[in-house]
Order: C-alpha cells, then sequence, then structure tokens
C-alpha cells in the first residue's frame, strides 16, 4: 500500500488560496478534496477510488506486487486527460481537487 496526502475540506473550510485561484463560489459546493498533486490522486484512485475494486494488494506468495510496479505520475496525467472537468481541478501549485 501506498501512502497518499489528500485532506477534505466543507464548504465553509475550502483555504483562501483555493478559493482565491479558482474564483470559486462555494454556495453549490458540500466538500472539496485536496490532493498534494496528480500522483496522490492516481494513488488514490488505485487504492480507494475506481479501481480499488480490482483487489490488487494481495499476498503473492512472493512474487512482485503489482501495486508497486504501476506508474502513478504517469496515471495521473492521464486520469486528468479524462476526468470530469465540472468537478476536478488542477491548481497552479499542481494540487488536485475534486469537488463534491
Amino acid at each position: 500500500m501506498t501512502d497518499y496526502s489528500v485532506r477534505t475540506y466543507t464548504a465553509d473550510e475550502i483555504p483562501a488560496d483555493i478559493i482565491d485561484e479558482l474564483d470559486l463560489n462555494t454556495n453549490n459546493i458540500e466538500y472539496c478534496t485536496v490532493f498534494d498533486s496528480l500522483e496522490d490522486f492516481a494513488i488514490y484512485e488505485v487504492e480507494d477510488g475506481w479501481y480499488s475494486t480490482l483487489e490488487l494488494n494481495h499476498d503473492y506468495h512472493g512474487a512482485p506486487n503489482l501495486l508497486e510496479y504501476i506508474n502513478y505520475k504517469a496515471l495521473g496525467a492521464a486520469l486528468s486527460q479524462t476526468w470530469d472537468e465540472s468537478c476536478h481541478y488542477v491548481l497552479s501549485d499542481g494540487r488536485v481537487l475534486y469537488f463534491g
């Protein structure tokens, strides 16, 4: 299992720098999840998000664990090209936002 950095804020807790950069109206937002990078976002998707149902984190009886060989930077970049832009955003400092 790989660690990733994530924080979730309610609408009234969203940091001012995020609101300012996006000129964000928080009236229609329940929460905002912030990942430190596209890589962290990709790790989340594999371990706890869309791909988590694949159950790749097993004991392979001495064989390499597939999760240790995923290029999370490349996966994060690919995910950012196909995600729903109405609820995902990459800030200028590289943090990834998901709005719910």
